[in-house]
């Protein structure tokens, strides 16, 4: 971003970017742990990273939070309803971002409340030993307390956060002319209706892809809303593998939309243009391969049908592994690329690329990954 256009592109993004910050990140927390191996030496040129990412959406009329039971939380305004965690490797050859179920049930952590994006001084009331899902978190202290939960369950330091509603997301797709991808069978949903009436290798728009990435009742799929994060989890590496290709990055009109799009969609913590440049920069060529999506391993909760709770005995090692800056157990081998045959049998039932730890078959199908150098249907 050296030219003229590059600088005028940067700095309205920068500008944008700063007149929607928030207050979120907490590098004091007492739930944060310390690594017990870390990557040292020649290898750990940077510092490793956690970015929390968060998808935002009203909760009122046909996108309710249903089978909500946490009378204490007003499900009406907005929820976290896609929360993930960008972890970066200090030398920079792999990035893992892992997906935390929005029904995942946690004990309920102390926030201040917000409303309307204002954080007060009142703590929201919670009775001894009460359980939230996560989502929760960000209708009752926004995204403070969104990174308060992630940092109680993980004990993962977060550093920085960046949060956009499902609105945004559209209109980043539509910014970069659409995406391509590759469905496995038609998605049909109880509440969106027909999202994509054939299954195969089509361009979908951003009306389109915000409706993949809400369709959590799918004929056909029975894991609910696993289903809808590794549908997500697809279209992302497809939206990452456009952003990163020569004609996004070489044509300023269409990184200048993309990065207006996103600006003008995002609230942010401790980020800006400058850090997000020379994070990418870390990397060196832009490589989708080396970022891999993970769903946190989980059962359904014991005390509460329509929750989640982590599989302690797989959910465990993957916090200390991200703690220590290790790859996921069992998650050194890059996926084999995908062949046309290979992707028409897979189009019935997804399967993992990369080898798992043995899990109940949920869990299992939970922590299927994705790597965003390799097409899969989703």
């Amino acid at each position: 971003m050296a030219t003229g256009t590059g600088w005028s592109i940067k700095s309205n993004a920068d500008a944008g970017i700063q007149a929607r910050s928030v207050q979120a990140v907490d590098t004091t927390d007492a739930a944060i742990n310390t690594p017990t191996a870390t990557t040292t030496g020649p290898a750990a040129t940077y510092p490793a990273e956690n970015i929390l990412l968060l998808g935002s959406d009203s909760r009122a009329g046909a996108n309710g939070n249903t089978g909500n039971t946490d009378s204490s939380v007003d499900t009406s305004v907005a929820q976290s309803d896609t929360l993930m965690i960008a972890h970066i490797s200090a030398d920079r050859q792999h990035g893992t971002v892992l997906s935390i179920p929005r029904d995942l049930e946690i004990p309920a952590p102390t926030c201040q409340q917000w409303s309307n994006g204002v954080v007060s001084t009142t703590d929201q009331p919670i009775r001894p030993g009460e359980l939230w899902k996560i989502t929760n978190a960000y209708a009752v202290g926004g995204p403070a307390c969104t990174v308060k939960a992630v940092q109680q369950l993980t004990g993962l330091r977060i550093d920085r956060v960046i949060g956009i509603d499902f609105i945004g997301f559209q209109a980043m797709v539509d910014a970069v002319g659409g995406v391509q991808i590759d469905i496995c069978r038609p998605i049909i949903d109880a509440t969106l209706g027909t999202v994509i009436p054939t299954a195969g290798e089509q361009l979908i728009h951003g009306d389109t892809a915000l409706s993949l990435v809400r369709a959590r009742e799918v004929q056909g799929d029975a894991t609910g809303d696993l289903g809808r994060i590794r549908r997500q989890q697809v279209l992302l590496s497809a939206l990452l593998r456009q952003v990163t290709s020569a004609g996004t990055l070489l044509n300023p009109v269409t990184l200048n939309a993309f990065l207006r799009a996103f600006v003008q969609n995002t609230y942010t913590d401790n980020v800006t243009i400058d850090d997000l440049v020379a994070l990418a920069q870390s990397f060196g060529t832009p490589d989708p391969s080396k970022v891999t999506f993970y769903t946190l391993p989980t059962h359904t909760s014991p005390v509460n049908p329509d929750a989640l709770t982590p599989d302690t005995d797989t959910a465990t090692p993957v916090f200390q592994a991200l703690l220590d800056d290790q790859p996921l157990p069992d998650a050194s081998t890059a996926p084999a690329p995908s062949t046309a045959a290979g992707a028409a049998a897979d189009r019935s039932t997804p399967t993992p690329t990369v080898p798992v730890p043995a899990l109940s078959a949920s869990a299992a199908a939970a922590l299927s990954p994705v790597n965003a150098a390799q097409p899969q249907c989703a």
